[in-house]
């Protein structure tokens, strides 16, 4: 009877370790998160005031907005969007420095009942609006846009680096 006893609070003590690191770990994981986030995002928000939860600024038919992780996710975004053509470019802020830049274009239009539907695209960029979208997915065609759209994706990345300092190290 005591054997059987000492197994079952053998096991209490290992769950109950078991229990305590989880909940440790995942304390320190929230302390992380937190920390990087005010870190990493915080200056992208001082320009720009918070509304309803977004953070969103609208200047000269351009709209920049920064959108702050998820609870316990480090991913989040920055945008800077034409808003007469709804085309733009995203920068995804990588951890733990470094930025990731997709251009969003309209590829295509398909009519349907009279109405014009737009197709976007967000296709990988580098920091200078060139092409580096290796995923397979899209081709010539697309390719051709954002090489005819150079100008604008530029100057979209150069309202971004005035707006939030990009080119300096975060």
């Amino acid at each position: 009877m005591k054997e059987r006893i000492r197994k079952v609070n053998g096991v209490k003590r290992v769950l109950c370790i078991l229990l305590s690191v989880s909940m440790f770990v995942f304390v320190l994981y929230n302390i992380f998160w937190i920390a990087y986030t005010k870190h990493r995002f915080d200056p992208f928000t001082e320009n720009i005031p918070k509304k309803s939860n977004a953070v969103i600024l609208s200047e000269n038919g351009i709209s920049y907005s920064v959108a702050e992780p998820h609870y316990l996710h480090l991913n989040g975004n920055l945008s800077v969007v034409n808003e007469s053509t709804h085309e733009g470019i995203i920068i995804w802020p990588n951890f733990p420095y470094g930025y990731t830049y997709a251009a969003v274009l309209i590829t295509d239009v398909n009519s349907q009942q009279g109405k014009d539907i737009p197709h976007i695209s967000i296709i990988q960029i580098d920091e200078n609006g060139m092409w580096a979208d290796d995923s397979g997915v899209f081709g010539e065609k697309e390719k051709s846009i954002v090489r005819e759209r150079q100008t604008e994706i530029q100057t979209l990345i150069q309202l971004a680096n005035e707006m939030w300092n990009l080119e300096e190290p975060q």
